[in-house]
Order: structure tokens, then C-alpha cells, then sequence
């Protein structure tokens, strides 16, 4: 085995030093340009363009091109959109080399990997995103955790960030441009001084140095390279000498939406998630309330079904019982790609694995007392996770390993399929369907149930059932839409540039 994926290794090494040692001939700057312009230029979900160029191999093309170009003052070959071709068919090549389905553990793993990488791209770009951080993180009480934590992480208080967040997400996405200038924040100084815009840009930038130094730093030549999430995550813009460069407008809405909760879990997970747990339920008990629909809480669970592990949430129907538990959890980016099954379940015992021990263990409490009926579990995470549901979930595990972390899904009342696992976007897209259509939870859980007993009916995620079942769910919910809506009243108030 050891042996196998050292013979890996090495093939995916050979295939990416060709590509390499191709960008080495040309300008930098001019590949830089031409495959950022390319980016740019992509139709959202154009088939066919994203089969000859798709913007995560464009991307890994893109933090080549800053690790190995030529930017030095020596003019070398000049490039043409058809040396461009060949390097990008030169990537198909890598994708050869990378972590193939039989490397995996089982099929679904694999099928996570390619979902973490490219899902992202076909979600709609909208700032109904940064709307949910202002919901999450704006206006906490004084001296609260979780700002203080942030403003030492930034030296910005939190509501100061969002707003210049949604500010910087505005200013690219509102319009088809892929540079800003210095002088965009110059109409808000008055609001925001020149210290706390410059800290603010500093997180989402880098000089070309700066960016080569950061990526030699993160990187590593193994076929699982392939797979990543572009790190240009983590500076999705290049400062210029007197603009900012957008690599993608899909990472840096991206990267804007996960800014806070990575910063703040990077800074103390333990901590952080302690007082980021409670925020979260209330987001999640906030979209119920939207939903206009009767349910109790954990403490009313364990007054009425006994003390005992409990979920944060339950609708107890005539015919069913659904519970509800949210888990504001990010498994990392081994977590998400890795080929191993005993890697994911040490990377979701504390979270997706404790959340069905706990949703088995109520509702054999709640059905006792309630007599028989369909239990449910629909568990809220903070990012995708891509198990879909629980049986997917067992699936990619393993029937043995599970049932040896307290869950067995041969015997359990909570029967894995009737479990859902969705991130919070799509619990926003979920809440603002079924309110507008009229549509019960429970109802629509279990159709959805009906659904992915048939191969020929399944999705691989919730939203994909919500967009072929509601032609409204694309639409963000109402208490989103309003905070955005305050968001833009705040702007236009302070805000007035033509950048």
C-alpha cells in the first residue's frame, strides 16, 4: 500500500512538472492576465466551457503560474491565447494523475472530493451570503467573546468588517470588473478611518511576492493537490500598485462568507465554538420561526421526554417526529478530501457521528412516550459537508465502524435514511421555499425520503430536490432579505464613490 501511493505520488509529480516547466518559457504577467481574464469571462454553469477549461483547473493553473513564473524584467515568450490552450491541456493531464474513484475507499468519497471542489462554482453568486454573517455576527453584546476575540485576531471591530465586506463584495460583484482601485474606500473615510480599511484589505491581499511566499508555504505536490479548493481562498485578491486584482469573483464571495468563522476558529476552536454554538442554534431556531410551524426546544424535550441527550429542535406531528440539531462545524479540507473512511470518521466524531448518537437516543425517548411514528433527524451544519443523508453517510464509513462509535444502523430507531445533513445555505433556501410555497417540513422530508429510495429520483444534496421541487428556492428568505436591505440603507449613507 505504502509502496502504491508512493508510485502515485511520484506519477502525479512528473505530470505537474511538465506544466511547470511549460509556464517557465512565458512572460508571468501575461499568463497571469490571460488565464484571470479566462476566469472572469466564464458563463455561470456553461457545460461546455467549464468541460474545456473549468474554472478549480484554471485556478490550480493560476497558483502555478504565481509559484513557478517568470515576472523578472527579461522579456520571454510572448503569449497568445493558443500557448494558453495547451497549458490548460496540459492540466487535463494532471487531472489524469490525481487521486482516481479506485483510491478511495468506497465511491462516495470520492464523489465528496469532486463535490468540495466544484459544488462552489455553480452556486449563484449573491450577497444574501454576507447578509447571514451581519445575521450571525453584528451587534453582539458588549465585550461578547467572540468580537473580542476578533478585533484582536484584526485590530476591526466585527460590524465594522462586515460592512466593508459587503462594501469590497459589492464593488465586484455589482458590476463586471476584475480590479478595484485605492481610491474605492475613499468615501467612507469618514466612517471607516484609513487604518481600519487598510487592516481590512490587508486580509484579503497580497503583493506577488508576498502571494508566491504564502503558496510555497502551503503546498505540497500530491495527487490530492488536484482536489483542493483553490488556496487563493485565503488572499483572493493581488494588490498591484494602485488596484486590486479579483482572482475569481466566486472565491472572494467565498472567502468573504467564511472570513469570520475561520479567523475566529483559527484563533481558538475550543473557544470559539463554545459561544458560536449558541449563535448558531439561534440563527437556526430564527429560520424555523420564519417557517411559521409549531416546535419545542431542547429544554422542552427534556421536561416532557426526560433528561437524556436531546437535539436543539423538534416538530412532533401526528404521523412523525422531526428533530432538528445544529451543528456549526467545519471538518477541514483532509476531512472533506480524503480517500480514507477512518480519516472521516475521526474528523466527524465530535460532530456529524455525535449528532445521530444523540438524535437516536431522544427519539427512542420521544417515541416511547408517543407511540409509534416516522423519526426524523435533519442536522443544520455551518459548511457542506456532503454526506446528504444518513445512509450516504453510513455508506462512506462503513456499517462496522459506525455502529462502534454508538450508532448501529441496523437497529436503530432513528433508521439512517430519514437523516439529512444540510449546510446552512441550504437550510436558508429550504426555510424560504417551503414558507413561500406552503409547503410543511415534515411533509417535504419525507417526500424527499420517498425520493432517495430510488436511484433514479436521488439527489446528492438537498438543494437539488429544492430546485427540481420549488422553482422559488433559489430566492433567499425573507430575514435575509431584509438585512441585506438594511445593509444597502447603511451603504448608501456612507458610501458614495465611483470607483
Amino acid at each position: 500500500m505504502l509502496l502504491s501511493q508512493q508510485l502515485r505520488d511520484k506519477r502525479y509529480a512528473k505530470v505537474a512538472k511538465r506544466v511547470h516547466d511549460a509556464i517557465r518559457l512565458y512572460s508571468g504577467t501575461e499568463l497571469l492576465a490571460n488565464v484571470v481574464s479566462r476566469i472572469h469571462r466564464q458563463k455561470e454553469r456553461d457545460v461546455d466551457e467549464w468541460r474545456a477549461q473549468p474554472p478549480w483547473l484554471l485556478l490550480l493553473l493560476l497558483k502555478w503560474i504565481i509559484l513557478y513564473g517568470s515576472f523578472g524584467p527579461i522579456i520571454l515568450r510572448r503569449v497568445t491565447d493558443q500557448e494558453v490552450d495547451k497549458l490548460v491541456n496540459l492540466m487535463h493531464g494532471v487531472d489524469n494523475a490525481s487521486n482516481q474513484p479506485k483510491e478511495h475507499d468506497n465511491i462516495r468519497l470520492f464523489m465528496r472530493a469532486i463535490a468540495y471542489q466544484q459544488f462552489l462554482f455553480q452556486d449563484p453568486i449573491t450577497l444574501a451570503r454576507i447578509a447571514r454573517q451581519a445575521l450571525l455576527f453584528r451587534d453582539l453584546p458588549s465585550a461578547h467573546p467572540l468580537g473580542t476575540m476578533f478585533l484582536a485576531a484584526k485590530g476591526v471591530t466585527l460590524d465594522d468588517w462586515i460592512e466593508l465586506s459587503f462594501m469590497l463584495a459589492s464593488g465586484f460583484l455589482s458590476s463586471p470588473r476584475a480590479t478595484i482601485r485605492d481610491s474605492y474606500f475613499d468615501g467612507v473615510r469618514k466612517r471607516h478611518s484609513s487604518e481600519v480599511t487598510s487592516a481590512f484589505l490587508s486580509s484579503y491581499s497580497r503583493t506577488l511576492p508576498e502571494l508566491r511566499q504564502y503558496l510555497q508555504g502551503v503546498t505540497l505536490h500530491k495527487p490530492q493537490e488536484f482536489r483542493e479548493r483553490s488556496p487563493m481562498l485565503a488572499f483572493p485578491l493581488l494588490r498591484r500598485a494602485d488596484d486590486l486584482l479579483c482572482f475569481s469573483p466566486q472565491i472572494l464571495l467565498k472567502s468573504i462568507e467564511d472570513h469570520i468563522y475561520d479567523t475566529l476558529r483559527a484563533a481558538d476552536t475550543e473557544r470559539f465554538m463554545k459561544h458560536f454554538g449558541r449563535r448558531f442554534e439561534i440563527y437556526v431556531r430564527g429560520g424555523l420561526q420564519f417557517l411559521c410551524e409549531d416546535f419545542i426546544d431542547e429544554k422542552q424535550l427534556q421536561s416532557t421526554f426526560g433528561s437524556g441527550k436531546v437535539t436543539d429542535f423538534a416538530l412532533i406531528r401526528d404521523r412523525s417526529v422531526l428533530l432538528i440539531d445544529a451543528k456549526g462545524v467545519d471538518i477541514g479540507f483532509q476531512g472533506m478530501t480524503t480517500p480514507s473512511a477512518t480519516t472521516v470518521v475521526n474528523r466527524t466524531r465530535t460532530s456529524i457521528i455525535k449528532a445521530l448518537i444523540q438524535g437516536e437516543e431522544c427519539g427512542r425517548r420521544v417515541l416511547k412516550q408517543l407511540g409509534s411514528r416516522e423519526l426524523f433527524l435533519l442536522v443544520v451544519t455551518y459548511k457542506q459537508l456532503y454526506f446528504g443523508t444518513g445512509a450516504d453517510f453510513v455508506s462512506s464509513i462503513g456499517a462496522q465502524r459506525i455502529t462502534q462509535e454508538g450508532y448501529d444502523p441496523t437497529t436503530a430507531a432513528l433508521r439512517p435514511e430519514n437523516v439529512y445533513f444540510v449546510a446552512i445555505d441550504e437550510f436558508d433556501h429550504l426555510m424560504s421555499a417551503l414558507h413561500h410555497d406552503g409547503v410543511a417540513l415534515t411533509n417535504f422530508i419525507t417526500q424527499t425520503r420517498d425520493l432517495d429510495s430510488d436511484p433514479g429520483s436521488k439527489s446528492y444534496v438537498m438543494k437539488m430536490h429544492l430546485v427540481k421541487r420549488h422553482p422559488t428556492a433559489g430566492f433567499a428568505p425573507m430575514y435575509l432579505q431584509h438585512e441585506f436591505d438594511a445593509m444597502m440603507k447603511r451603504i448608501s449613507e456612507a458610501f458614495d464613490v465611483d470607483a
